[in-house]
């Protein structure tokens, strides 16, 4: 995936990283000088005046995080005497636990 944009002259312009962290926070006016950018990563949000271009801290936005994909998981029971073998459902797993914990 490339982190470059085509402005409004055609030219291509590096894309700032902020624009798809989950800690940035990008506001932009009718014109491309017009951007304000703040990382609310550190203790105090921190003013950006560039695009960047490597973040040691970056996390993209665009991608669930690994609590996100277990909650919308499907889990693979293997069979037991009596029960089917397939997938269930999160709340349908967790139901299975407590009834196993009995």
């Amino acid at each position: 995936m490339s982190n470059e944009f085509t402005n409004k002259s055609g030219s291509r312009q590096p894309e700032s990283l902020c624009t798809t962290c989950v800690s940035g926070h990008v506001v932009s006016g009718y014109q491309e000088t017009h951007q304000i950018t703040i990382c609310h990563l550190p203790s105090e949000p921190l003013v950006i005046r560039f695009p960047v271009r490597l973040c040691t801290d970056y996390r993209d936005r665009r991608k669930p995080s690994l609590n996100d994909m277990k909650e919308v998981a499907h889990v693979l029971v293997r069979g037991q005497r009596g029960k089917q073998v397939g997938f269930v459902t999160p709340d349908q797993y967790r139901e299975m636990e407590t009834e196993n914990d009995d």
